[in-house]
């Protein structure tokens, strides 16, 4: 007896899904093997369908099943819909999204010939082709014409093959200065010139990866592993987030208001309310991250999973460091878009089998089937990046959250310092949710003050620095503290312009202005990544009057090396720290105080928490308030707020300075408050 099932196809952009039969029973959230337009693929299972008689005349049957057990749980399925419906996504690709990283099945199929009579696409003597070949002799569409109609008049048959890749993992190691370096100093020869160089190189920079080591210095494992033996180097496996980020953090206790916030979570779980998501709501340096930390002990306990979403890769390294340290006896599992593939493949793996107990990644990791899960943290939830607006399948990881806790019938925890406007309606109009408030910063510590500058009327020392914020920044400087400078844009300029005729260098493919990279010397598009050399005459007029507008980040650096000669600049954008391990290594060197000035795009603005900053300097809010979106008020207010609480977050004396041509305009006014 057959029984008949609704199919979702992988990678179709179609919304909706397919109806296929099979002799078998199998159950929903399977992967199986089927035939969709005569391209063998993989299906996901999604239940059982009751289709009319006349889809029941043209349905085909399953190819083959792929699981021996279903990896989507009932309530990942309905979330799958729910999403495809909600943002008519494509409910296969939607499906995808839950396998991205998993070990890649491969469909190899072959098709078979019932007689030897002369067949278009057959050599003479072929029992069998390979079905690519196949469409490479005939083309795609002569192809699909005869092989439907060799199909229904059965002269050929599909033979299927699955092989499944896993990523075959390389593993790297932190090299350190062992403990014993000193007696084991003296037994080392030094006409050995290449375990010496070594040796220098490793204590100067106090850690580094054995395949750097061993590309710099030419040497194998062997030499490695030998001076490991002698007492001088120490070798540590890296985990799969590669950082090596580390900080020093005292005990902390909670605060009576913290204690009550995260007593208050836990009754809830206890008592089964109807409402299971909640919002903190806490100034920045509030210590939301203490009340995280409490929730995640207390589901460790109970022996559930946690899933710990944060917007950014960028403050993966802070947050994984600070996870790591709080719990050092549990598995903790690193998933984003940076990993590696093998490393993206064993972290799925790890969380799949419910070996990792706490996840932490960005939006990706929300698809992730983790069993057990207990508890979802959402931080800076306020945050854009957790949307998913510029490729298919669209959606918004909040919403995506609020279904799953609603699913799974576990609690969901959002925390921001400026939640979205919407969040707060749900929460104290509809009571969709509870609103927990952490007005104070702990040990007494007040948030530092806000000085609006007004570009119009104030002097200056170049187009984006006020002589005001240069003079604070000297201030501080002084004292032996940190400053961030806040540029809305990466690159030197964001225009080149021509004088003579009006003429603006813009992307062959995208008409948008290319912004112009002083270290690479390139004109580069930041939409679709075109890239060119810079023009030495207008192509236009062909006049030599061209000339770079504008400023990025890179054109700022250039202006503090001027003003600071002496200061360590280091500047944080896409192009200086593209890997994780560049920023590792980028925020280690804050945390350390090898850096005296912090120029960066907007990922310096997003929850991350260095206690030597003292000064914060916006330098164009107006960028942000005149983007065209009708959130751009909320977004920039939300911007605001966040810089500022990057300053003074262990000491009261702090300072943010924001520029601005639009001094008393509401967003900019309100978040000087």
């Amino acid at each position: 007896m057959k029984i008949y099932y609704d199919i979702a196809v992988s990678g179709s952009p179609l919304q909706r899904s397919f109806t296929y039969s099979s002799s078998e029973e199998i159950d929903p959230g399977t992967r199986v093997v089927i035939d969709f337009r005569n391209r063998i693929t993989v299906g996901y299972v999604l239940g059982v369908a009751h289709p009319s008689e006349e889809v029941v005349a043209r349905t085909k049957d399953l190819s083959e099943i792929i699981d021996f057990r279903p990896l989507l749980s009932d309530a990942y399925l309905e979330l799958a819909k729910r999403t495809a419906r909600y943002f008519y996504s494509p409910i296969g690709k939607i499906c995808d999204l839950f396998f991205s990283a998993s070990p890649k099945i491969v469909v190899r199929t072959r098709l078979i010939r019932s007689s030897y009579e002369e067949m278009p696409g057959f050599e003479s003597t072929e029992a069998s082709v390979d079905s690519e070949v196949f469409f490479e002799r005939l083309g795609r569409k002569k192809g699909r014409v005869l092989l439907d109609q060799w199909l229904q008049e059965k002269r050929v048959v599909w033979a299927i093959g699955l092989k499944t890749y896993t990523a075959k993992a390389r593993t790297d190691y932190w090299v350190r200065p062992d403990a014993s370096l000193s007696q084991a100093l003296s037994k080392l020869e030094k006409s050995k010139s290449k375990e010496w160089a070594i040796l220098q190189h490793v204590l100067f920079h106090m850690e580094e990866r054995a395949s750097q080591l061993k590309k710099a210095f030419r040497v194998s494992d062997a030499v490695l592993q030998s001076m490991v033996k002698r007492q001088l180097l120490s070798m540590e496996e890296m985990d799969a987030s590669g950082t090596a980020f580390a900080e020093e953090r005292e005990t902390v206790c909670l605060t009576a208001r913290q204690k009550e916030i995260s007593q208050a979570i836990i009754h809830g779980i206890d008592n089964s309310t109807p409402v299971r998501e909640h919002l903190v709501y806490g100034v920045t340096g509030s210590g939301k991250t203490e009340i995280y930390f409490s929730l995640i002990a207390e589901m460790l306990r109970r022996r559930r999973s946690v899933l710990f979403l944060i917007p950014e890769i960028s403050l993966s390294p802070q947050t994984i460091a600070r996870v790591k340290t709080r719990f050092p006896e549990v598995e903790v599992g690193v998933y984003h878009s940076a990993l590696k593939p093998t490393q993206r493949q064993r972290e799925w793996q790890k969380a799949v089998s419910g070996e990792t107990k706490i996840l932490l990644g960005t939006r990706s990791s929300l698809w992730v089937p983790i069993p057990d899960l207990g508890l979802i943290l959402m931080d800076e939830e306020h945050d854009t990046s957790y949307a998913q607006e510029d490729a298919q399948p669209f959606y918004d990881a909040k919403r995506v959250v609020r279904w799953l806790s609603e699913l799974g019938k576990i609690p969901a925890v959002y925390g921001s310092a400026t939640p979205r406007l919407e969040s707060f309606y749900e929460a104290q109009e509809l009571r969709q949710m509870r609103l927990h408030t952490l007005s104070e910063r702990p040990r007494g510590v007040s948030l530092p003050k806000v000085h609006l500058i007004d570009m119009i009327h104030t002097e200056k020392v170049n187009p984006f620095l006020s002589k005001e914020l240069v003079r604070s920044m000297d201030t501080v400087l002084s004292r032996g503290k940190q400053v961030f400078l806040l540029a809305n844009r990466k690159g030197f300029a964001p225009f080149l312009t021509c004088a003579q005729c009006g003429f603006v260098a813009k992307c062959e493919q995208c008409d948008v202005s290319l912004t112009y990279h002083l270290a690479a010397h390139r004109l580069k598009c930041h939409y679709c990544g075109f890239e060119t050399a810079p023009y030495t005459r207008c192509p236009s007029c062909q006049s030599p009057a061209l000339s770079y507008s504008g400023y990025g980040t890179e054109k700022v650096e250039e202006a503090l090396k001027s003003l600071f000669p002496n200061k360590r600049i280091l500047r944080i954008d896409r192009e200086t720290v593209g890997s994780v391990e560049k920023l590792n290594a980028a925020f280690q060197q804050i945390t350390d105080k090898k850096t005296d000035i912090v120029v960066g795009t907007k990922m310096i603005s997003k929850g991350l928490d260095f206690p030597e900053v003292e000064l914060v300097g916006v330098l164009d809010a107006d960028h942000f308030l005149y983007f065209p979106d009708f959130r751009s008020s909320e977004r920039t207010f939300q911007l605001l707020s966040q810089m500022s609480g990057r300053a003074g977050r262990t000491v009261s004396d702090s300072l943010v300075v924001v520029q601005t041509r639009s001094i008393d305009k509401t967003p900019i006014q309100r978040s000087a408050h």
